[in-house]
């Protein structure tokens, strides 16, 4: 009796402990972890930096952006005030121009210029263009053109050149055309590439610098823009000349990478660079510089007049001018040599245009493998030159 006593005292106890070692740590998952109130404001104050921080820079976007629109409109309008004088200026003159008319001008003018040291640009605007209203018989063009440095090689910078012709017609206008010449020389211009169309002239044009899926326009050469319209009445307005220069670019040819500039024009029989063209060489040096893994050949141009091998030489005596040229501004001699090719690679056959052909080229040689092919090339070249010497003596 006594021992079965014992083990339900035994067993009571053990049921007891176990019971314990259960509970109490039921109890413990039951509670809630403590917060630690310093780490949840740092992570507040973390949040709130980070919201801070995203509405600075969404500020500063917008900043920028509204500052870049004011500054072109003041440009828009400073243009404007400009354009204004010069035609009051010119209508002064014309002995048909209505005097109440153009009093009522000059008075707008006036109020331009206020609104315009008020800052009030888009006002400066419309008041100029009522003024023209008033005495402009004819349609009044102008344009604007960027990027100033046009450079149609395909990288997505300045690649586009972006034309906003601005014309006021009290009469509808019937047809416009726009033109774009390079400039050759003090006293010749080579039109490039036409515009035209009836109707509003005031749509935007953009061109890539290509006609036919082909490039037209040359590395570091100048050009002019200038349109021209004409109203249901036959009147004619013009606009002024804008002028754009094109940057250094470099085409891929046989011959290796090419920079080629045919604004560098040599005089008929005459192998010295001229003055006015050391700015281009210059240009070109600088760009140069920045590109030391490169050998550099002078190629020398001459056109079809005299003899082949008078050509040649003078082709050759070309290019050392400008190789001894960009010796003088720095250039390493190690890296540059000229070449004379004659009249063998013309950039032009018309007759009338041979000038163009009297020019250097940049060519551009990184490796052995470049070098050989180019003097591969040049040897090709050569066999012709002796078959056109050997049909002269015959």
């Amino acid at each position: 009796m006594q021992r079965n006593k014992f083990l339900w005292t035994v067993l009571s106890i053990i049921m007891f402990l176990s019971f314990t070692a259960t509970a109490v740590p039921a109890q413990e998952e039951q509670q809630e972890p403590q917060k630690d109130p310093v780490k949840e404001k740092q992570l507040e104050v973390e949040a709130l930096l980070k919201q801070i921080k995203e509405n600075s820079e969404k500020a500063n976007q917008l900043y920028s952006e509204l500052k870049n629109e004011a500054e072109s409109l003041r440009n828009q309008a400073f243009q404007k005030l400009d354009f204004i004088k010069t035609v009051i200026q010119k209508e002064e003159k014309n002995p048909n121009v209505n005097k109440g008319e153009m009093v009522k001008a000059k008075a707008l003018q006036s109020e331009a210029q206020a609104l315009f040291k008020k800052n009030e640009y888009r006002k400066v605007i419309e008041t100029v263009d009522k003024a023209l209203g008033h005495i402009s018989q004819v349609p009044i063009v102008s344009l604007s053109v960027s990027p100033v440095l046009f450079s149609p090689d395909g990288n997505g910078i300045n690649d586009v050149l972006i034309i906003k012709p601005n014309v006021i017609s009290q009469i509808d206008v019937q047809e416009w055309k726009l033109t774009i010449k390079k400039i050759v020389s003090k006293n010749e211009e080579i039109v490039v590439k036409v515009f035209s169309d009836k109707g509003d002239p005031s749509k935007v044009i953009k061109w890539d610098g290509e006609e036919g899926g082909e490039l037209i326009v040359d590395s570091v050469s100048s050009y002019v823009v200038e349109m021209e319209v004409i109203d249901k009445n036959a009147g004619v307005g013009r606009s002024g000349r804008v002028q754009f220069k094109t940057d250094i670019y470099v085409n891929k040819t046989d011959r290796g990478m090419v920079i080629d500039v045919s604004s560098i024009i040599f005089d008929y029989n005459k192998d010295t660079l001229k003055t006015e063209y050391k700015d281009i060489v210059k240009r070109i040096y600088t760009f140069l510089l920045a590109y030391p893994e490169y050998n550099i050949i002078i190629e020398g141009h001459t056109d079809a007049t005299g003899p082949v091998k008078s050509n040649w030489e003078l082709s050759q005596k070309r290019a050392k001018s400008v190789v001894n040229y960009l010796k003088e501004l720095g250039m390493e001699e190690k890296r540059i040599r000229e070449q004379g090719l004659g009249e063998s690679l013309p950039r032009t056959i018309i007759y009338e245009k041979r000038g163009l052909n009297r020019r250097v080229v940049f060519i551009l040689l990184k490796d052995e493998d470049d070098i050989l092919n180019y003097e591969e090339t040049i040897k090709k070249l050569d066999l012709n030159k002796e078959v056109e010497m050997e049909k002269e003596i015959k």
